[in-house]
């Protein structure tokens, strides 16, 4: 009997033995599993920061985008309004200075000038001619054997 006790105890304590291996083992797998936890709360938390981040610069980048469309659409405006100047201007400049209509490459508005150089409409010029004997730009003489047909390109 005291073998058995013996053996009970020896038994007990192979037991014991186990069971704290077991019970470290478990600890020490516990604690790698609470280590993976925090680092894939800490990897979660940095890609919800990330994802937060993600959508600040969507919005950033669509608010620069509506910027640049506004920018692209003022400075279109300001083109056309500006090539508009321009086409009166030389409209103003390809027109008869005496009637304002433009002028043509043959009949009777056909582009004329005088040998001060200035520009006019055939019959406009002809016109004034028989009233003045002057140029009504610079007012220099002139008469109507000075009046000279210039050539236009039409192409």
């Amino acid at each position: 009997m005291s073998t058995n006790k013996a053996e009970t105890r020896s038994l007990m304590k192979m037991l014991k033995k186990d069971v704290i291996e077991q019970l470290l083992a478990e600890r020490k797998s516990s604690e790698q599993k609470d280590k993976q936890l925090a680092t894939l709360h800490i990897t979660i938390q940095e890609k919800d920061k990330m994802r937060e981040e993600e959508v600040k610069l969507y919005y950033q980048m669509e608010e620069e985008i509506a910027d640049q469309k506004l920018l692209q659409e003022q400075l279109l405006f300001e083109s056309k309004e500006e090539i508009n100047r321009q086409l009166k201007n030389i409209a103003i400049e390809n027109s008869c200075c005496i009637c304002l209509d433009p002028w043509e490459a043959k009949d009777h508005h056909r582009l004329v000038s005088l040998n001060c150089g200035h520009l006019f409409g055939e019959m406009c010029i002809r016109t004034h001619l028989k009233h003045a004997n002057m140029c009504p730009i610079c007012r220099k003489k002139a008469i109507e054997r000075d009046v000279r047909h210039v050539l236009l390109n039409t192409s």
